[in-house]
């Protein structure tokens, strides 16, 4: 690891940045010129650099297509024993079923993970404790730009490929595109068949993972609650949610800036497909306003505060030895949280404590 602290590049940054709130687009250019040279060609230098392109963009208003930042990586986090080997998950998940089916469903490409062990196949056979051979059936829901350019195939035979090895029995995949559960048309065979189901007389247990995807629908009012909403109406078994613990969505870019640096300069590296996830987000953060911006993350508390405020939405304890706990909830080195959750009906929803929340302090500034 280089031992650039990168400081004074952040300085750097900070001063170009107030440079161009100011007009001042002379000493723009010449600050990011020593921005650029100073910054060394490790990972690190190219984060610094990432911020530099980050403000040229903004200069310029060159705002790039980000849909893809719905498609790509989920965070990378085992969802292994620490968060599904434990009682709680397994009670709230197998409570009087009969058999150890799961629908899984997931918002990204499944060969995605393939740095994960197995998919999310591992944490299933976990959540079952191996007494059993668990049968799986996957999910994906994309964005509508997506279709007809994914290789189902592909992804098929990836997670075929994935449960063979974790002993599970996958059953199959289905691509469903949409920007959110929460804006599917309810008449969809998809959607009827998950909100004509009764959790309480349903043999298959429904799992849904939300991994870095949350945050995305703040960017349009009502996004988020309409997505909450939908979830009550489905009533999942457990819904994960895994979000960056990190307040980016200060209403000056300036600010938001200054607080993600740190998040995004690491003490670690990463690998090509999360290094470009980091870029887009940085030029997002930086770089855009108003609806353009859909990365707006939250800090655990606010998300937290959030949920609870809806008036719907039950926490679920997670323990782990290898990660630190908050609130029920796990942190990881890399500062994201991780938790489980559990749905009243629908009509337990408070939207004037969930709106009031949202609205007064961060929402579609």
């Amino acid at each position: 690891m280089d031992d650039f602290d990168g400081s004074k590049s952040k300085k750097l940054l900070l001063e170009c940045a107030g440079a161009f709130e100011d007009g001042n687009l002379e000493l723009v250019d010449a600050l990011l010129e020593r921005i650029w040279t100073l910054a060394p060609k490790s990972y690190r230098g190219r984060v610094v650099k990432y911020y530099a392109e980050a403000l040229v963009r903004r200069a310029y208003g060159l705002h790039p297509s980000l849909a893809y930042f719905y498609s790509l990586l989920p965070c990378y986090f085992l969802y292994d024993e620490s968060l599904l080997y434990n009682y709680e998950i397994k009670a709230k998940v197998f409570k009087g079923k009969k058999q150890k089916q799961v629908h899984l469903i997931d918002f990204y490409l499944p060969h995605l993970y393939h740095r994960n062990r197995g998919y999310l196949f591992d944490g299933m056979r976990k959540l079952v404790c191996g007494d059993t051979t668990v049968c799986v059936r996957v999910s994906v829901v994309l964005p509508p730009f997506l279709k007809g350019i994914v290789d189902v195939g592909r992804e098929e035979q990836y997670l075929a490929r994935q449960a063979e090895e974790m002993e599970i029995e996958f059953k199959n995949l289905q691509m469903v595109y949409a920007n959110s559960l929460g804006e599917m048309n309810p008449k969809l065979p998809f959607m009827l068949n998950l909100l004509g189901r009764r959790a309480e007389d349903d043999d298959e247990a429904l799992v849904i993972f939300y991994s870095s995807k949350l945050n995305k629908l703040l960017a349009e009012e009502g996004a988020l609650e309409r997505e909450l909403k939908r979830l009550a109406q489905i009533n999942p078994d457990v819904v994960f949610i895994t979000e960056p613990n990190a307040n980016h969505n200060q209403s000056n870019f300036i600010q938001r800036l200054d607080h993600s640096f740190p998040f995004y300069f690491p003490r670690w590296s990463c690998f090509d497909e999360q290094e470009r996830i980091r870029r887009g987000e940085i030029g997002n953060i930086v770089g855009c306003e108003s609806k353009d911006r859909v990365v707006r993350h939250l800090s655990l508390e606010q998300w937290r505060s959030l949920f609870l405020s809806a008036g719907f939405m039950i926490p679920i304890p997670l323990q782990s030895q290898y990660y630190k706990q908050e609130k029920g909830c796990l942190v990881d080195y890399r500062d994201h949280f991780h938790s489980a959750w559990k749905f009243n009906p629908v009509d337990h929803f408070n939207p004037t404590s969930f709106n009031s929340l949202l609205r007064v302090n961060y929402a579609t500034q």
